[in-house]
């Protein structure tokens, strides 16, 4: 995919973590990406309380790092620094570059991740 197309989804309105997926690259790339073509980074979201509670609550029943950030619709470093002793973020980080390369694993992963809120 070239940056055309990757500006042309950005313009669009999809999320760095979709045009991650599809182009199978992670989201800190697209990001890269975005930024040397000249596109302003998006602004920081203060996590509410109730998202923060929600985020401890989910990890401590084993919900992975990624799943949470992209179902906030925030960065899996901002999950990843509030669980900060987590040592599956370390398994994890390992093997989300695995899990792009691999057709079948991505197609699994996008099946069986929980799905981002939809708004009314």
């Amino acid at each position: 995919m070239t940056t055309e197309d990757l500006l042309a989804l950005h313009a669009a309105g999809t999320t760095a973590v979709e045009i991650a997926r599809r182009m199978g690259i992670p989201e800190w790339q697209v990001r890269r990406r975005l930024r040397e073509a000249g596109v302003p980074a998006k602004p920081l979201r203060r996590l509410t309380a109730e998202e923060r509670d929600w985020v401890m609550r989910s990890r401590a029943e084993g919900v992975p790092a990624v799943w949470i950030a992209e179902t906030l619709d925030i960065q899996g470093k901002a999950v990843s620094r509030l669980c900060r002793n987590d040592a599956e973020t370390d398994v994890w980080q390992q093997t989300w570059p695995q899990i792009f390369k691999d057709a079948e694993l991505l197609k699994l992963h996008q099946e069986f991740s929980p799905k981002k809120k939809v708004k009314a």
